[in-house]
């Protein structure tokens, strides 16, 4: 999910596209001596992923083991 998530926003901006992505990961993924969470990938002040998503900016959530499709 956090590769997903780097290539996606990666890619977004290169297109210059005006949409956003949303993560939803549990615990920490350590990639290349970072460290990523949930909450440092997702814009700050995101609280609940589900309603945050509701949200017309977002297009794209990215999801590992988290919630049920």
């Amino acid at each position: 999910a956090v590769l997903y998530k780097l290539e996606f926003d990666k890619i977004i901006k290169e297109q210059g596209l005006k949409i956003k992505t949303l993560v939803a990961f549990s615990g920490t993924v350590e990639l290349e001596d970072e460290k990523y969470t949930e909450e440092s990938m997702n814009s700050t002040n995101v609280k609940d992923i589900a309603e945050e998503f509701k949200k017309s900016d977002y297009k794209i959530l990215i999801v590992a083991n988290k919630f049920q499709t």
